[in-house]
């Protein structure tokens, strides 16, 4: 009997079912990886997103010279915070607010979100302090985020007082 070269049938068959078990396991490994990986930095991603915003808010509310009572929403979970502004001559009006868990910064009419999609803003406090000489904001924000299936809440507080709210 003469044998033939090459590969039988079965043998072909054996080597995709392998092939395919070990491709299935790599895919299921990258995922799991992955899946730590997003876990893992979800928290510090947070973290300088809302670092980030707190200096934002700092520097706007500082850079103002009056608070807009009128557009102003104080004492209310999803508050808003107006403030009147100078640059040289022109007056600016800076608008913080929520909207779709979100925070919107709006400046005479451009408007810019200030956190990302995937972490909600479940509170946006704002606080008036009026003393004889000046105006000051405390601010308090709560993000809330997936973290290992769970739902995490942080909360970040702040103080700012208006510069030219003395002058």
């Amino acid at each position: 009997m003469k044998q033939t070269k090459g590969f039988s049938v079965v043998e072909l068959l054996v080597y995709t079912v392998s092939m395919t078990l070990v491709l299935g396991a790599v895919t299921f490994a990258a995922v799991q990886v992955y899946g730590f990986y997003a876990s893992a930095i979800v928290e510090s991603r947070a973290d300088r997103a809302l670092s980030t915003l707190m200096q934002v808010l700092a520097s706007e509310i500082r850079a103002g010279s009056a608070i807009d009572q009128s557009s102003s929403v104080f004492n209310s979970a999803f508050g808003q915070l107006a403030i009147d502004a100078r640059s040289g001559t022109t007056h600016i009006e800076r608008v913080f607010r929520v909207e779709d868990g979100r925070i919107i910064f709006s400046e005479d009419g451009s408007e810019v979100y200030l956190t990302p999609e995937d972490m909600n803003i479940s509170k946006f406090l704002f606080t008036q302090i009026v003393t004889p000489v000046s105006y000051a904001v405390r601010y308090e924000v709560d993000v809330t985020y997936e973290k290992d299936g769970e739902t995490v809440t942080k909360t970040y507080p702040g103080l700012a007082i208006l510069r030219h709210s003395y002058e």
